[in-house]
């Protein structure tokens, strides 16, 4: 099993910024889930992980209401990546967070 990891950046796309957590975890079949952000939707096995199903949807929500997007991708045995804006301001330049 590789060792875990977790990867943060951002980006700019349409003249916003957007974040994106990327890890290379179990992943899930995202084309075999209707709705990937609804409550209490394990995508796992408990021997894969841990976990309620509640992850994704805490995340979705809190976007959400900052006016934002997300996206998810997610391949089993490979990993996820989530990426998501928060409003519509304008990118910063490259590089930097504010």
């Amino acid at each position: 099993m590789a060792r875990p990891r977790v990867r943060v950046d951002h980006f700019a796309r349409d003249a916003r910024r957007w974040y994106r957590v990327t890890d290379n975890g179990v992943g899930f079949d995202a084309s075999a889930v209707a709705d990937p952000f609804a409550p209490f939707q394990r995508h796992h096995t408990a021997a894969e992980g841990a976990g309620f199903g509640l992850g994704l949807c805490t995340a979705y929500r809190i976007v959400r209401r900052h006016d934002g997007e997300m996206t998810l991708r997610s391949t089993v045995g490979v990993g996820t990546v989530v990426e998501f804006t928060l409003d519509g301001r304008p990118a910063a330049e490259p590089g930097t967070l504010a």
